[in-house]
C-alpha cells in the first residue's frame, strides 16, 4: 500500500469504477480513507463499511450505493414517480377541459423549510395539503434531490415487513435509506398521515418517522397531517417538536411544533382563476358571500368545477351555504341524478365503502363492488367515468383494473358518512363501542355525519351527541358532536336542547360534559385565530349561568377569562352578556363555602375588564372583596388582584378606590399561608382629589 505502489493504484481504480459517482475524485477519496483509518489505528478503534461511507460523504465525496441496494433504490424512485403522478390532480383544477393551476404563497416557505430539517405540513381538510406536497416533491425532484414520496391512502403498511413486501423491496425501507449515500439532503415525504385507517398502519408510519429522525442522517422527514389528528397525537408532537418554520404560515395552536400551515386560499390566489378559466372565475367572483367563503377551500373549488362541468348553473348553487351542502349537491348530481338509477349507483358505492371500512383500507378488489351481480358492472363503469371512483395505479404508473379507490379521501369520508354509518344514534354508539378502532378508521366520516345531522335534523344531532357523551367512548369520540355545535350554531334556538339538559338534575352531568367540549372548541378557535367565533354561545352562557353550580361555574371560567380579555372586540350585546356572567361568577365564588378563590381571582379581572357594561353592579360586587370579614379570611389571595385593577377602577369610581386604600391600610393580615406580594407601587397610583 505504499504511495504510488501497485496496490494503491488498484484501490484507486476500484474507487473509480465501483464506489465513486465522480471517478476524478479517486485521489481525494483515497486520502480521506487513509486519514480515517490512521485515526482508527491511533485510537484503537475499528470501522465497518457504513463508517467508511460516512467518512467519504462527510468529506463531500459522493459515492454510489452498494450494488445489493441498487434495485431497491430504483424501486423507491419508481414508486415516487408513480405517486407524483397520482397526486398531480391535487395541484390543479380541471374545468371545461382546461387545467387551472393556483400558485400558493406558502410554496416558497415550504421548500426553504424542508431544506432545513424535519417538518409537518398542517391545514384543515381540503385546504390543499396534498397539492402543496405534490409541488414540493416535484420541485425537489426537478432540482435533482433524492426524494422518496408516499401517499398514505395508496399504501397499506400494516407493518414494516408488510411495507417492504408492498414496495417489492429486498431490504427494509430504513436500510435502503441508510445505504443510499449522498452529500446532499434526501427527503422522505409522506402525504396524509391522517389517511392511515388502521392502528397497524399508524404504528408503522410513526416507527419509520421516528427511526429516520433518530438516525440523524441526511434524510429530512416531511409529512402532512390534519390539525385535528395532530392535536390528539402526542407522539407526533414529540417527533416534530421545535419552532414553527415560517413566520407567516404558522398555526398558533402549535407554537412548539416545527410546521408549515397551508391556509385556505387568499383573495389574490383565488383571483388567479380569472385568466385561466373565465367561466369559473366569473362564478367565483359573483357568488354570494357564504358560497364565496367556501370556495377559498381548494377541495370545494374542485367540487364546484365538477358541478359546472355537469351543467349546474350559478343560480342553482345559490342555496349552498356550507361544505356539507356543497357535498350533498355534488352527490345529487354525480350519484343520484334524475335517471332513476341513483339507488343502483349507491348500492355499488355502499359495497365499496363497507369493504374499505371492514378491511381498514382505501383500496378494495373490484369484485367487492360487483358482488356477483353482473348488472352492477354498468353502474360501476358509470362511477369510474365520472371520477367518483378510480382504478388503482400500480408502481409502474398503469391503472390496475382489479382494484378500486376514491380519487380523494374526503370523498371516501363523505361516502362513508352517507352509506355506512347507521342512521339511528344508538346503533352508531353501539358500533363504535364494540369496534373501538373504528373511531380511528372513520373519524372524519363521523364528523361529517354530525355536520349533516346539524344542517338537516338537529333533534337527531342532539340525540346522538348526548348518547355519545353518556357512552363509554373515549374523549375524542365524545367531542365530535359538541365541536360541530360550537362551530356551526348561528341562533340561540339551536342551543335549547343543551340548556334543557343543563337544567335537568338527572341529565346535568352529561350536559356539563357537552358544554365543556363546546367551550374548549371555542377557546381553541379563539386562541389560534386571535378572534371570537361568531355565534350564540355567549348569549347562551348568560342564560345557562343564571343559576350557578360549582361544575357550571368552573366550566364557564376559562372561556369567560378569554372573552373578558378580548372584550373590546365584542359587540355591545355580547360585551353586556360577558359582564353579567363575570359579575355572577364573582358573586358565586364569594358565597360558596369555602369560597372558590381561583374563580374569584379570575372573576375580579373579568369584572374589571367589563366594568363599563354595568359600573354600579360591578362596583357593588367588587366591594364584597374588601369587607372586613373577607379580608380577614381570604384577603391574602384576592386583595393583590383587586389592587392591580386600581388604574382601571379609578376612572369609574374614585370613591371605591378610596375605600379600597383604606381597607388595605387598615387590614392586618395574620394568615401564615403562602401569599402573593402586593405590587410595589400599588399605593402610589394617582386617584384624583376626590379619591384622596
Amino acid at each position: 500500500m505504499d504511495e504510488g505502489g501497485q496496490s494503491e493504484r488498484e484501490a484507486k481504480q476500484l474507487l473509480r469504477t465501483s464506489i465513486l459517482t465522480d471517478p476524478t475524485a479517486a485521489d481525494a477519496a483515497w486520502n480521506t480513507l487513509i486519514t480515517a483509518t490512521a485515526g482508527y489505528a491511533t485510537n484503537a478503534q475499528r470501522a465497518d463499511r457504513a463508517a467508511l461511507q460516512r467518512a467519504l460523504t462527510d468529506a463531500g465525496i459522493a459515492i454510489k450505493a452498494p450494488r445489493s441496494f441498487h434495485a431497491d433504490i430504483k424501486r423507491l424512485k419508481d414508486h415516487t414517480t408513480t405517486t407524483l403522478h397520482g397526486l398531480i390532480d391535487f395541484s390543479r383544477i380541471q374545468v371545461g377541459g382546461q387545467n387551472v393551476v393556483i400558485r400558493r404563497g406558502a410554496a416558497a416557505d415550504l421548500l426553504a423549510s424542508a431544506a432545513d430539517g424535519h417538518l409537518l405540513v398542517l391545514g384543515v381538510p381540503g385546504a390543499g395539503k396534498s397539492g402543496a406536497i405534490y409541488d414540493l416533491a416535484h420541485e425537489l425532484d426537478t432540482q435533482g434531490a433524492d426524494v422518496v414520496l408516499f401517499a398514505v391512502d395508496q399504501i397499506e403498511a400494516a407493518s414494516t415487513g408488510a411495507l417492504r413486501t408492498e414496495l417489492n423491496l429486498t431490504h427494509e425501507l430504513l436500510a435502503v435509506l441508510a445505504a443510499w449515500p449522498s452529500t446532499a439532503p434526501g427527503y422522505l415525504i409522506i402525504d396524509a398521515l391522517d389517511a392511515a385507517r388502521s392502528e397497524g398502519a399508524i404504528k408503522t408510519l410513526q416507527t419509520i418517522i421516528s427511526e429516520v429522525i433518530a438516525s440523524n442522517s441526511r434524510w429530512h422527514v416531511i409529512a402532512s397531517v390534519r390539525k385535528f389528528d395532530l392535536r390528539y397525537n402526542p407522539n407526533l408532537q414529540r417527533l416534530f417538536r421545535g419552532t414553527p418554520a415560517s413566520a407567516l404560515y404558522t398555526d398558533g395552536e402549535f407554537p412548539a411544533i416545527r410546521h408549515i400551515n397551508i391556509p385556505v386560499l387568499a383573495d389574490d390566489e383565488l383571483a388567479q382563476i380569472q385568466t385561466q378559466s373565465p367561466g369559473l372565475g366569473a362564478l367565483v367572483s359573483t357568488a354570494h358571500a357564504p358560497l364565496q367563503e367556501l370556495l377559498h377551500l381548494p377541495f370545494n373549488l374542485r367540487l364546484l368545477a365538477e358541478l359546472l362541468d355537469a351543467g349546474i348553473s350559478a343560480a342553482e348553487l345559490e342555496p349552498v351555504r356550507t361544505q356539507v351542502e356543497l357535498l350533498d349537491r355534488y352527490w345529487r348530481e354525480r350519484i343520484i341524478r334524475h335517471d332513476g338509477q341513483g339507488d343502483a349507483r349507491e348500492l355499488v358505492l355502499r359495497r365499496v365503502t363497507s369493504e374499505m371500512v371492514t378491511c381498514r383500507a382505501l383500496r378494495v378488489a373490484r369484485t367487492a363492488a360487483i358482488a356477483n351481480d353482473a348488472a352492477s358492472g354498468a353502474f360501476l363503469d358509470d362511477l369510474l367515468s365520472t371520477h367518483v371512483l378510480a382504478e388503482w395505479t400500480t408502481q409502474t404508473g398503469t391503472a390496475q383494473r382489479d382494484f378500486l379507490t376514491f380519487p380523494h379521501h374526503l370523498l371516501f369520508d363523505y361516502a362513508v358518512a352517507r352509506l355506512y354509518i347507521p342512521a339511528e344514534a344508538a346503533d352508531l354508539v353501539n358500533l363504535l363501542t364494540k369496534e373501538a378502532d373504528l373511531l380511528i378508521a372513520i373519524r372524519p366520516s363521523i364528523e361529517l355525519h354530525f355536520q349533516r345531522l346539524w344542517h338537516h335534523d338537529q333533534a337527531s344531532f342532539w340525540d346522538l351527541t348526548f348518547q355519545s357523551l353518556a357512552s363509554p367512548l373515549n374523549e375524542v369520540g365524545k367531542l365530535l358532536g359538541p365541536s360541530v355545535a360550537a362551530l356551526h350554531a348561528t341562533t340561540i334556538s339551536q342551543t335549547k336542547p343543551l340548556l334543557h339538559w343543563l337544567n335537568d338534575t338527572a341529565r346535568c352531568a352529561t350536559g356539563i360534559a357537552g358544554l365543556q367540549h363546546i367551550l374548549a372548541t371555542l377557546l381553541t378557535y379563539g386562541t389560534t385565530t386571535a378572534s371570537i367565533r361568531p355565534g350564540p354561545w355567549i348569549e347562551f352562557l348568560d342564560t345557562a349561568t343564571a343559576a350557578l353550580t360549582p361544575s357550571l361555574a368552573n366550566t364557564a371560567r376559562p372561556y369567560i377569562i378569554f372573552l373578558s380579555e378580548n372584550a373590546a372586540t365584542l359587540s355591545d350585546a355580547d360585551r353586556r352578556h360577558v359582564g353579567a356572567i363575570a359579575r355572577r361568577l364573582l358573586r358565586f365564588s364569594l358565597t360558596t363555602a369555602p369560597p372558590n378563590l381561583l374563580l374569584a381571582i379570575n372573576a375580579i379581572n373579568a369584572v374589571t375588564k367589563t366594568i363599563a357594561t354595568d359600573p354600579a353592579g360591578s362596583i357593588a360586587v367588587l366591594r364584597e372583596c374588601i369587607t372586613e370579614d373577607h379580608l380577614k379570611q381570604y384577603g391574602f389571595r384576592t386583595f393583590s388582584t383587586l389592587a392591580r385593577q386600581v388604574p382601571a377602577l379609578v376612572a369609574i369610581d374614585p370613591k371605591f378606590v378610596h375605600d379600597l386604600y383604606v381597607a388595605g391600610f387598615q387590614h392586618s393580615d395574620q394568615s401564615d399561608e403562602k401569599r402573593e406580594c402586593l405590587p410595589r407601587d400599588w399605593a402610589h397610583v394617582g386617584v384624583g382629589a376626590e379619591g384622596r
